[in-house]
C-alpha cells in the first residue's frame, strides 16, 4: 500500500491530497506563531531581552521558510520530500537556537512562560514536519501502484 495512490489523471489521490493540504493549515498557524512570537511575546508581557538580530535569526528567518513550505502544501495539495526536509531543517534550528533559553530558565534567569512561548513553535514545527518528511519519504521510495494488465 503507498501512501501516495496515483489516479488516473496522474494527480495525487483526494484522500492524501486533503491530508497535505490540512499539514499545511496546521504549518501555517505554527509557523506564523514561530514567526511573530518574539514580536507578540512583548504586549503579552513575554518578552525575553536580546538583540533584534537574535530575533530575525531565530524566528523570522525559519518562519518565513515554513510559510513557504505551508504556501506550497496548500496550493500543490502535496509536499515533495525536498520541501518537507526545508521546513524540518527551519523547525530543528528554532528549536535548537531556544536550549539556551529552556537553560536560562532552568535556572530561573527567565521566566518559564517566556521561554516556553518563544520554544513550543519550533518544537511543533519539528513534530509536524518531522511526520511529513516520514509521509514524504515512505511516498518516494513506495513502488507506483500497478495499473491493471501490466507485467509485473
Amino acid at each position: 500500500m503507498t501512501l501516495r495512490p496515483v489516479v488516473p489523471s496522474g494527480r495525487v489521490a483526494p484522500a492524501a491530497e486533503r491530508w497535505w493540504r490540512r499539514l499545511g493549515v496546521g504549518l501555517l498557524a505554527v509557523g506564523a506563531w514561530g514567526l511573530t512570537a518574539p514580536y507578540a511575546a512583548v504586549p503579552l508581557g513575554l518578552g525575553v531581552d536580546v538583540p533584534a538580530v537574535v530575533e530575525v535569526v531565530d524566528h523570522v528567518v525559519p518562519g518565513v521558510a515554513v510559510l513557504a513550505v505551508a504556501g506550497y502544501a496548500l496550493r500543490a495539495g502535496r509536499l515533495p520530500l525536498e520541501a518537507t526536509l526545508v521546513g524540518l531543517l527551519a523547525g530543528l534550528w528554532m528549536t535548537v537556537t531556544h536550549l539556551p533559553l529552556l537553560a536560562h530558565a532552568r535556572h530561573g534567569l527567565v521566566a518559564w512562560p517566556s521561554a516556553l512561548f518563544h520554544s513550543l513553535p519550533g518544537i511543533a514545527l519539528v513534530t509536524l514536519l518531522g511526520v511529513a518528511a516520514a509521509k514524504a519519504w515512505r511516498a518516494d521510495v513506495s513502488p507506483p501502484p500497478q495499473q491493471p494488465g501490466q507485467p509485473d
